[in-house]
Order: C-alpha cells, then structure tokens, then sequence
C-alpha cells in the first residue's frame, strides 16, 4: 500500500497508485457492453425456452435470474468476497447510522446518490432489504452500465421507481455546473433546494478513479463533498485504499468531511502488521 506524501503544500494526500486497465472508461465501456448484451441473450433465452416449454418450472427460472444478475466482474467481486454489500446494509440500517429507515419518519425518508452505480445493485439492495423509501438515483458514466441497470430493475417492483442516469462525476462541465450552485437547475434529479443528497455511496469508484493514472483523483473528495447536502454523509468502500488513506484523502479540507464512523470487517496479519481487505468509512460533511 502507498504511504502518506505531501502534495501541493495545502494539504496531505497519499501517494497515486499505479495506472491500471480498471482505471479506464474503455475497459468500464467494453465490460458493460458485454454484461448488457449477455443478460439481453439470456432474457431472449429465457422467453423462447418459456414459449417452448409452458411448464417450466420455477427452480429453473431462479436459477436464470441469478447469472442475469452476476457482479463478479474484476472491479466488483473483491468487494462481494469480502460480503462488502451486505455489511454496508447492515450498517445502513442499524440504530448506528442517523439515516436509517426505523430512524426516520414515515414521510421523511433520505435521498441516496449512487455513484458509479454499475449495475445498480447497491441501490436494489437498500430497497429490497433495507426498507430504503426514499428517492434513489443511479449514476455512472457508462451508458451500458446504465441501460443495464434499468433492466434489472425492471423485474423487480421495488426497485422499479429507482432512477438510473448517464453522469461523469468528473467531466469538467459537470465539475463546473456543481461548483458554480447551477447543477440543480439544469438536472432534475438533484435535490438542489435540499443542497444536495443525504447519502452518498461509493462503492469501487474512487478505487477505479485512483487508477487512471491522470491524477483526477485529487479533485473526486471535492466534487464527491457538493454532492452531499450540509450534515449528510458519504458511504464509501475501497479494496486499494487503507481506512487512514482514505481519511487523509476526504478529510483535507477544514470545511469538508469528518469521519462519522466504519464498517468492520475481518482482519488479517501478514509481516508483523495487521490488515484488512476491504475498508469501508462513513463520513459526514460538516454542518457550516
């Protein structure tokens, strides 16, 4: 793991990590164009073998529906092996967490921003299981990834209210439409008159971000930080970053971000030093 640096003689970031194809928009493009048109063959499939076959039984059906909805692409599995998903959730709707459903009332349930929302798993999860109500938008800057999206949740009536939507948290024009308070009028999905979403998640996307090699990471904690209204929290979970890593990224500037709290997860000792292989940090954005 890269240790801490210093950067511009402002703040204190750690090192860059090294450029990785998971760190390019053509590797992302040609993964979801692939993904989107194997779950299309398979739904294709699907209805001739049902066309053919009216008994087919439903063992069978829940068998298609399981590889349809398969994350184990590079960029996502480390974080399923390590059950990421479902300790987010656990924390996400633990009396730990604010913002949880049973926390909340009824007509007063929080907005949740999914940045790259991949195949929109994350945000299904939190309405299928953890009684998430509230309106939910899916970003990501795949077009594939987000057609891809919109098609798993077509089969699931929970999920089916959840918003998926093309969106580059880094184009410089969306850069600019963030920091000049203009993003809001332009996008519909942004809670502009709330000053942003209440939650934030991030799971993979800083990594992937970190791997470009073109150091666009040093400008994600800023941008990520307009996202998220005043009190409100960022969920984020990384396999290429240490806990005081990612701290040392998101909590340099004064007015930013404070860790809230983390998720735990199983440690190893390897060398004398002890680790984990996922981190996930809960961070809140100040209230100022």
């Amino acid at each position: 793991m890269s240790g801490i640096a210093e950067g511009d003689g402002r703040t204190v970031h750690p090192q860059h990590l090294e450029p990785s194809e998971l760190g390019t928009k053509e590797y992302w493009e040609s993964f979801y164009d692939n993904s989107l048109s194997h779950y299309l063959s398979s739904k294709r499939d699907g209805r001739k073998r049902r066309e053919q076959d009216k008994s087919l039984d439903e063992e069978d059906e829940d068998e298609d529906e399981d590889e349809e909805d398969d994350d184990s692409d590079p960029g996502t599995s480390w974080f399923t092996e390590h059950n990421a998903p479902q300790k987010v959730l656990d924390f996400m709707t633990s009396d730990r967490f604010p913002l949880a459903p049973e926390q909340m009332e009824s007509d007063r349930q929080p907005t949740i921003l999914d940045l790259g929302t991949g195949n929109g798993s994350m945000l299904t999860l939190l309405r299928e299981e953890g009684e998430y109500t509230g309106p939910m938008v899916g970003v990501d800057y795949s077009p594939k990834s987000v057609e891809l999206a919109r098609q798993l949740t077509e089969r699931i009536p929970e999920a089916q209210d959840i918003q998926f939507e093309v969106w580059d948290i880094l184009d410089p024009k969306h850069e600019e439409d963030i920091r000049r308070g203009a993003f809001g009028e332009d996008i519909g999905w942004f809670p502009s008159k709330d000053g942003g979403f209440d939650i934030v998640l991030d799971k993979g996307t800083f990594d992937a971000v970190s791997l470009s090699g073109e150091r666009i990471c040093e400008k994600y904690p800023g941008i990520a930080l307009e996202l998220v209204k005043k009190g409100g929290f960022l969920i984020i979970t990384s396999c290429n970053w240490t806990e005081s890593e990612l701290v040392a990224w998101f909590t340099g500037d004064k007015d930013g971000f404070t860790v809230y709290d983390r998720v735990e997860y199983p440690k190893f000792r390897f060398g004398g030093q002890e680790g984990q292989g996922v981190c996930t940090i809960c961070f809140q954005r100040r209230d100022i």
